[in-house]
């Protein structure tokens, strides 16, 4: 149940708007893929993992987008089976991981398995959701976030990895170690 699937081929979506109920708006799989300027509306479906957008590869530029409302079994809105990185200046409004739900941390937008790549998440604002990022190198100098807004949001890592921030801003919010 997904809108627009790509396998093996790169996609680009720029300045589109998705409302998808009970599928997923976009999964690339094996590609590069790029989102700019587009809006995601109320997509995903509580059995799937990324609501919005589920992607396999560590090539991706996602930028300047808006979620809200975007529902999943893990990734409300985005769904990384690899890396978190390439993604900047989005804003996440109530999206909902509904695996997490009973460990309090069913308001999760994003879930990515590792943070291994040199950009992560920047000048993003998550409202009443949160970012989870799985294993990461906890001898690492880089930051999971930077410059991003969590506003009544978390951002939650998994023990054992590092939890390290550059001028982000928690209100209502904060950081918590959370073992998946």
């Amino acid at each position: 149940r997904t809108a627009l699937t790509s396998i093996g081929q790169a996609l680009t979506v720029s300045n589109c708007e998705f409302t998808t109920r009970n599928a997923r708006a976009i999964l690339v799989d094996n590609n590069n893929l790029t989102l700019t300027g587009s809006r995601f509306t109320r997509c995903g479906h509580k059995k799937l993992d990324g609501g919005a957008v589920w992607h396999t590869d560590d090539k991706r530029v996602i930028t300047d987008c808006r979620f809200d409302h975007c529902l999943a079994w893990l990734g409300g809105a985005l769904y990384f089976s690899k890396s978190l990185y390439g993604v900047s200046q989005c804003e996440f409004d109530d999206c909902k991981s509904l695996a997490l739900q009973e460990r309090n941390a069913g308001d999760i937008a994003v879930y990515a398995l590792t943070n291994r790549g040199s950009v992560v998440v920047e000048r993003c604002v998550f409202r009443h959701t949160s970012l989870y990022v799985g294993d990461s190198d906890a001898s690492s100098d880089r930051s999971m976030a930077s410059a991003c807004q969590f506003v009544h949001g978390n951002l939650y890592y998994a023990r054992g990895g590092h939890s390290r921030t550059s001028n982000c801003t928690f209100h209502y919010g904060r950081k918590i170690d959370l073992e998946i």
